[in-house]
């Protein structure tokens, strides 16, 4: 298991695979220490790690989400390049799912072991299939490298605000009702906003809000600023009420403009293949374009008794 000195070599295998693949970005010991630390999700107790004299050669973060009726943990890993195909890979999501499934028993509820694979990585795929983990969602990773500066026209009697506290229950509900055609595994609860509304990847300036005259939050936009400097796009949601009304234009609109002025240079989002709505659209109008194909794969883990019922 993960110990606090680990960090230091952990970065150091997260730069050297940037430097040499040029996948996911720079840290620093400062921000892993902080991401280690997200509240209510449990990385830092549940990290695995792989040793080879004494140095970490791969691992293994298990982020935890506590959802109504399971607990849905996403991986966050890798193995050092020298020490690929080599079976490392194997034995960390074993040993991890050996873990979550002591974790089910003790809870006495379901674990969903999820993990992102990304089609360009060799291995990953084939890995994911080898043991047995089941496909969920096809993603695409679309990639916008010229922002242009939008007029925002928000329809009359809308505004756009900073999110608290107070608007995790909207913000929830906005949510599992825009993805309610996604064979959701668990709707996202008010508890798992206020923790992301308390992590350091909320910001007051990239999360946005959109509320009618009335005072109703009819859509959001949740966002931020990678350490590269890079614009990350997490979710866009409108209520189902009130699709079609350009509310989604404009929350994009919006928060590619503030990016813009705060100088970012480049805007990532991913976006489900299966997505009925016209969000492939609205991204590829604003300059967005596909370039890699994410899959998600999950793994259920059942207490004992529920299992066998």
């Amino acid at each position: 298991m993960f110990r606090d000195k680990d960090i230091n070599e952990i970065a150091d295998i997260i730069n050297e695979i940037y430097h040499v693949e040029k996948v996911g970005g720079l840290t620093t010991i400062e921000e892993l220490n902080q991401w280690f630390d997200e509240p209510g999700e449990e990385i830092r107790e549940n990290t695995l790690v792989v040793l080879h004299d004494e140095r970490i050669i791969g691992y293994n973060a298990l982020c935890h989400v506590k959802g109504d009726s399971s607990i849905h943990v996403y991986s966050y890993g890798t193995v050092h390049p020298d020490w690929r195909r080599k079976g490392i890979g194997t034995l960390l999501v074993r040993k991890s799912i050996e873990h979550l499934s002591q974790r089910a028993q003790k809870d006495k509820q379901k674990v969903i072991y999820d993990q992102m694979v990304r089609t360009n990585i060799k291995g990953q795929n084939e890995l994911a299939q080898k043991l047995g983990l089941e496909k969920h969602t096809d993603l695409l990773s679309y990639r916008c490298q010229s922002l242009e500066e939008f007029k925002v026209l928000l329809p009359k009697g809308y505004s756009i605000i900073t999110p608290t506290l107070d608007d995790a229950a909207d913000w929830a509900s906005i949510n599992n009702d825009a993805f309610s055609w996604r064979p959701s595994l668990d709707q996202l609860t008010v508890e798992s906003v206020k923790y992301e509304f308390a992590s350091s990847e909320f910001s007051e300036q990239f999360y946005l809000l959109c509320v009618n005259e009335d005072g109703e939050r009819v859509g959001f936009l949740s966002s931020y600023i990678s350490n590269e400097k890079k614009g990350v796009i997490s979710t866009i949601a409108v209520h189902r009420n009130y699709q079609g009304q350009g509310i989604g234009k404009v929350l994009l609109r919006e928060v590619i403009n503030r990016m813009k002025q705060a100088g970012v240079m480049e805007v990532r989002l991913t976006v489900d293949t299966q997505n009925p709505t016209s969000a492939i659209k609205l991204y590829e109008a604003h300059g967005f374009s596909a370039d890699k194909q994410i899959i998600e794969y999950i793994y259920p883990i059942y207490p004992t008794e529920e299992a066998t019922k």
